[in-house]
């Protein structure tokens, strides 16, 4: 009898084991669930975050530039902001074809490029990314600037298929969003390119939804408003998360840009409505009043602004420095919200906030800040933010 129960006891133990191991990796009280799908785990959360709701108390500590800045301190026009491992900040200014560097309490270091076509001049310097040995990569849509960890130039590539956004992988390969024309069809698409420009794989590819509208010599073009997007986001040198926002799905790439897992979400699609649609087209319409030599009639505009039937579950991707993946949602385009809200995720997949955040807008969230960059609606000078998020520590990780 003894030993009967004894094996009862031993196979209850192994059973229990068992049963930690396969949900070893869920955070407790986590109401989602981990299945699979060709082979790919697929962390399906529910629509209810972890630990609930939360608003980021936000202090201004910090302010470069404005009305009376003087030139190194000047931006005409701001296309990124990037921060290093030493809190180092570098400013791309899109206008004046340079990157300024200043350190952590906002004092000028030095200027890197100059306008040009030569080793490490710049025609419209845009997004700007560090690989995980400090190199500064800037990246021109068609040419990207490599510069070491001194700032010094060290080479430049020409891909063979424009980067809007990437990241370095830790081969040294570059892993990002591109789009590709053929025939009438455009495509928005993930794609993986050697050191050296060229394209080894194209991995994932989804329909750009832009319309091009043509009257005589001149094009306009652009996305519908409410238009899904195809978002990218490299978290660090062994992986980046993607989306396409018509869904709920965001992939996980390993630095090969293989699908490592999927993170889903439940969230019911927000239909758009006719009522807003005509108030936009209207406006638009209001707009064209002394505005210029091309009047566009009601029926271009609605082909030009044509509402997408839902609204996208999101419109950015962003990752802070510790690899949680912020979503932001997305706001009416008829009156400007001053709050933002963001769907806040581990590394794993696991839905874990929604944040809120008053006015700012964050372009880089690393060691506890947020750095923004906004334009004086008095003077027209733009400026660069740092504001320290109070209640940071509270946030569970």
């Amino acid at each position: 009898m003894k030993s009967k129960t004894k094996f009862i006891w031993l196979a209850f133990i192994l059973i229990s084991f068992l049963a930690v191991g396969a949900v070893g990796d869920q955070k407790a009280g986590w109401k989602g669930k981990i299945e699979e799908e060709d082979g790919i785990k697929v962390i399906k959360n529910p629509d209810k975050p972890l630990y609930g709701e939360i608003e980021l108390e936000l202090e201004l500590d910090l302010s470069i530039g404005g009305e009376n800045a003087g030139e190194d301190y000047s931006f005409r026009l701001i296309s990124d902001i990037e921060v290093d491992d030493e809190g180092d900040i570098y400013v791309s200014d899109y206008r004046e074809c340079r990157i300024q560097k200043y350190d952590k309490g906002g004092n000028y270091l030095q200027t890197i490029g100059r306008k040009g076509e030569g080793p490490g001049e710049f025609q419209r310097p845009g997004r700007m990314y560090f690989d995980h040995e400090g190199r500064l990569y800037v990246n021109e849509i068609r040419k990207i600037h490599i510069f070491n960890k001194n700032c010094v130039y060290e080479r430049s590539i020409i891909p063979e298929f424009p980067l809007l956004s990437f990241g370095v992988t830790k081969e040294g390969n570059l892993l990002g969003q591109s789009y590709t024309f053929a025939e009438d069809k455009r495509t928005m698409d993930v794609i993986l390119v050697d050191p050296e420009g060229k394209k080894l794989e194209k991995r994932a590819s989804f329909p750009d939804p832009s319309v091009t509208l043509s009257k005589g010599n001149i094009m306009v073009g652009g996305s519908p408003p409410y238009s899904p997007g195809l978002y990218f986001c490299p978290v660090n040198e062994e992986l980046a998360i993607y989306g396409y926002s018509s869904e709920y799905r965001l992939s996980a790439a390993g630095p090969a840009g293989e699908v490592i897992y999927w993170i889903e979400k439940e969230e019911k699609r927000e239909p758009t409505s006719k009522k807003e649609e005509d108030k936009y087209i209207k406006k638009r319409m209001e707009a064209q009043i002394g505005g210029g030599s091309i009047q566009w009639s009601e029926g271009d505009l609605r082909k030009l602004h044509k509402f997408a039937k839902y609204k996208p579950f999101f419109t950015q991707i962003m990752a802070d420095d510790e690899g949680h993946i912020f979503l932001s949602k997305p706001k009416s385009v008829l009156e400007p919200e001053e709050d933002t809200f963001f769907d806040l995720f581990s590394k794993e997949g696991y839905y874990l906030y929604k944040v809120k955040i008053h006015k700012v807008n964050p372009r880089v969230i690393k060691n506890g800040c947020i750095y923004t960059s906004r334009t004086d609606a008095d003077t027209g000078y733009y400026l660069v933010e740092r504001y320290t998020i109070k209640n940071w520590d509270q946030i569970k990780k």
